[in-house]
């Protein structure tokens, strides 16, 4: 008979652990639990942490069922899970036989080939970009990279969802977009409930702001349900497909939190991991400089095609290394269904089970030299004897992101159209400061000098 082993228990608090610690720093609290212990670490009762590859392979793909649960269950004193509020029952949100469906039914959209359709508006949306960047580049001024990727994130969304451009200065759904972020953010780690129900001027404001979301996205369905005409974007592969078991296709509501999902904690966590790229090419010109080489060989002054991109080896290799620091999805959240064992230790079913992919991307046991940037880290040679959950910036198993594919070729267009035309260039004196909030982000505005390249 195999005796169980007792997990990893951190000083803390009675009751609550080590959970008011977590609320004031769950970055640096989640790493010196790692160093502390490499197993199976106990928050509180029924509440745990994993860090190693084998042990988030166990929650994420292993034999034990998890669901992913809500984050407002685990981490935040909301009475409403924030992302659910927003999105509603999409497939970042749902769970069992609803999430089954849906991903079975979302799928069709990322297909290598449907992707590949999707390249010109991504160009379309960059180049968009980079136009607007000539004033500030003349001038010798900076942009705020955060809201910059945010507002080409928005743009890339519409114009691949719905085949129209979303977030000018002047659009009023773009703009609730973009708040609705914020906010979301705001109330996932709020000490205050999210009492949703309460006629607060916080609460009214956030309805206004759903009422025009939710206004816009249908406005686009129904239109899009009277047009003949024939798209290749996102809206028109949803509104397609067919249930292989029933024939029956997404129900108007189905498609509105399916594009909600897309459009807000889609383009939300596209735009962090940009953020955090722009800024580590400013910080490290010479990886900067091989970018640029590589888009000067592959593409010289035009834009890219599909065919180009398995081409932008480097560039790709820069954005996963900008992911391993830099994690958007920075926390995982999972449940066992069942009773498990994670590390000879018993994890009883309903569990809360925590990974922290920022804390496994910088183990030093995984990672040599961990807080510096090597993209060449992930050539073919040096990532063949990394295990398999040393790196999981889209999560992994069944609930990995459907939309990781998407996410990176978006990410290289972006990229490569911004280091084609500019020299970005830190800027000093404005510190950068992580804020862990429902994606990793800066918690203030990140400056970058852009600088037309010399012809």
């Amino acid at each position: 008979m195999t005796t169980e082993r007792t997990p990893y228990v951190p000083k803390g608090f009675p009751f609550v652990g080590v959970l008011l610690r977590l609320r004031r720093d769950p970055l640096g609290t989640f790493t010196q639990l790692a160093r502390e212990h490499s197993g199976l670490v106990q928050l509180r009762k029924n509440w745990f942490f994993v860090s190693s590859p084998a042990d988030v392979q166990r929650v994420l793909a292993g034999p034990v069922p998890y669901t992913k649960g809500a984050f407002s269950k685990a981490v935040s004193s909301n009475t409403v899970d924030p992302l659910q509020e927003a999105l509603g029952e999409g497939l970042l949100t749902s769970e069992g036989d609803a999430w089954k469906r849906q991903r079975r039914l979302s799928q069709p959209a990322y297909h290598k080939q449907r992707l590949r359709t999707l390249v010109p508006a991504m160009v379309g949306a960059a180049q968009s970009l980079v136009d607007r960047w000539a004033v500030p580049a003349q001038r010798g001024e900076s942009i705020d990279a955060v809201e910059e990727m945010r507002r080409v994130g928005l743009d890339t969304m519409g114009r691949t969802l719905f085949s129209v451009p979303i977030g000018g200065d002047a659009d009023e759904f773009g703009s609730a977009l973009g708040e609705s972020v914020v906010i979301t953010n705001e109330k996932f780690w709020s000490l205050i409930p999210n009492f949703a129900w309460l006629p607060t001027a916080r609460n009214r404001h956030w309805r206004k702001l759903m009422d025009t979301i939710n206004s816009g996205v249908h406005q686009r369905i129904q239109q899009r349900q009277k047009d003949s005409s024939e798209y290749s974007d996102m809206l028109s592969i949803y509104m397609s497909v067919r249930d292989e078991q029933t024939g029956e296709g997404m129900s108007e509501k189905q498609l509105r939190d399916e594009m909600m999902t897309l459009l807000i904690a889609g383009h939300d966590s596209t735009a962090q991991a940009l953020c955090w790229t722009l800024h580590l090419l400013a910080e490290y010109p010479e990886a900067q400089q091989r970018v640029r080489a590589e888009v000067k060989e592959v593409l010289g002054d035009r834009p890219p095609t599909a065919e180009d991109l398995p081409r932008l080896a480097y560039t790709l290799r820069v954005i996963h290394e900008s992911m391993r620091l830099y994690p958007p999805a920075w926390l995982l959240v999972r449940s066992p269904t069942q009773d498990d064992v994670i590390d000879g230790c018993h994890v009883p079913a309903r569990s809360v089970v925590l990974s922290c992919p920022f804390v496994t991307h910088r183990r030093p046991d995984l990672w040599e030299d961990p807080d510096r940037f090597d993209p060449d880290r992930f050539t073919a040679e040096r990532s063949t004897s990394r295990p398999r959950y040393a790196y999981f910036p889209f999560g992994g198993g069944g609930r990995q992101c459907i939309g990781n594919t998407f996410a990176l070729q978006e990410m290289q267009i972006i990229l490569a159209l911004v280091v084609q035309r500019y020299q970005l260039t830190s800027m000093p004196g404005h510190p950068v400061e992580l804020q862990a909030a429902l994606t990793l982000r800066p918690k203030n505005a990140l400056r970058v000098k852009v600088s037309a390249n010399a012809a």
